[in-house]
């Protein structure tokens, strides 16, 4: 668990460059963890991002008519 919301911080401060505060009121309020069983017993866990709307949207550039 501590692992998942280790990389959880390291994503939205180095992806979508929110600060130290904001990145843990995010995991805190926007992100659900769950843990995943395989068949031989190895436990893994995931984190989920209820929202995308929280995150400035980025625009594709459009091509120039004129060319």
């Amino acid at each position: 668990m501590r692992n998942a919301v280790r990389k959880t911080h390291s994503y939205l401060t180095t992806k979508h460059a929110l600060g130290e505060n904001n990145a843990i009121s995010m995991i805190s309020v926007a992100v659900d963890f769950g843990m995943t069983q395989v068949a031989d017993g190895n436990l893994g866990m995931h984190a989920t991002i209820f929202t995308r709307r929280c995150f400035p949207r980025t625009r594709a550039a459009k091509p120039n008519p004129a060319s």
